[in-house]
């Protein structure tokens, strides 16, 4: 027969179901939060979307910069998150167990498009809920993998055997992607008028004497630009700044999604389609609506079980 509780260990049970009641309660909300969200908001196409908060669906491509690689697996990809942990071992009560502990984690936040047929979307990445992406796990003997397996294939090494486990998460190039989140669009002609330029035209110009030496507004060759000099030099950005202001008028607008100022409304990026995430999501919500409905029973019946 079993021990009899103490009322100490008792309560220290009463609180930890008690902790993970609440948790489960929360995810539930959460998950069934966003299920809602992506289920009641219409997706939206690039060129025709309203700004706020909207739905994208396209294929994601890379920005015309240089490349984005992932820094343990050196995969050219639009995102990534990585995550390096130690095995610790540890002894309990004369059992002996290990744990994971991370001793270093990462994510980009280099901006990348969405192209949906009608346009392209600047999807910012910074303080998204990236919650499915490929996934690449793989062990080794050192502190940073000196090898990985190829995308797409299972983990390499030994998990037994290995004192490091290397984690990679990917949204690579061309894969499908659903996202949420507030857009805007910025006129081009917004990015500044003519007498905006010409001030950010003048001030980097003033940093460099020696360029404006060489143009030839120093018309006396005292090796200064005097006042009547510098009037030359106000003519000359302004009229600089009337070409770049013409040329902007002829680009398309700027599209961009990022993370709303609202906090209740999500950011989500994702390489399922809408209606896989949204059973993912209710699927979620109803396992911890079933672990909390499980933890505050046991919690009720300890309770009256043992401290009433």
């Amino acid at each position: 027969m079993a021990a009899p509780l103490d009322p100490s260990r008792a309560w220290m049970l009463l609180g930890f179901l008690g902790v993970a009641a609440l948790v489960a309660f929360y995810l539930s909300f959460r998950y069934w939060h966003r299920a809602r969200m992506i289920e009641d908001v219409p997706t939206a196409r690039i060129r025709s979307a309203p700004q706020g908060y909207v739905e994208l669906e396209g294929t994601g491509q890379p920005l015309e910069t240089a490349p984005l690689l992932s820094p343990l697996s050196n995969v050219g990809c639009l995102w990534y998150h990585y995550k390096i942990e130690k095995k610790e071992y540890h002894r309990y009560k004369g059992a002996a167990y290990h744990r994971w502990r991370t001793v270093r984690e990462g994510r980009s936040n280099q901006p990348f498009y969405l192209e949906d047929g009608t346009g392209r979307c600047i999807i910012d990445p910074e303080g998204a809920e990236i919650t499915h992406s490929d996934r690449l796990v793989w062990y080794g003997a050192t502190p940073w993998p000196v090898a990985a397996p190829l995308v797409g294939e299972g983990s390499l090494g030994s998990r037994v055997r290995e004192n490091y486990r290397y984690t990679e998460r990917f949204i690579l190039p061309g894969q499908p992607l659903y996202a949420i989140g507030q857009f805007r669009t910025v006129r081009a002609a917004e990015l500044g008028s003519v007498a905006d330029i010409t001030r950010d035209l003048l001030n980097e110009w003033k940093q460099d004497r020696h360029a404006l030496l060489a143009a030839g507004f120093d018309t006396n060759g005292d090796g200064e630009i005097d006042l009547e000099e510098w009037q030359v030099v106000r003519r000359k950005a302004k009229e600089e700044a009337e070409r770049i202001y013409r040329k902007r008028l002829q680009e398309p607008d700027l599209h961009r999604l990022e993370k709303p100022r609202d906090e209740n409304l999500p950011f989500l990026l994702a390489i399922e389609p809408q209606r896989r995430l949204i059973r993912q999501y209710r699927r979620r919500a109803a396992l911890s609506l079933a672990l909390f409905i499980a933890t505050a029973a046991a919690a009720g019946w300890l309770f009256h079980r043992f401290l009433a």
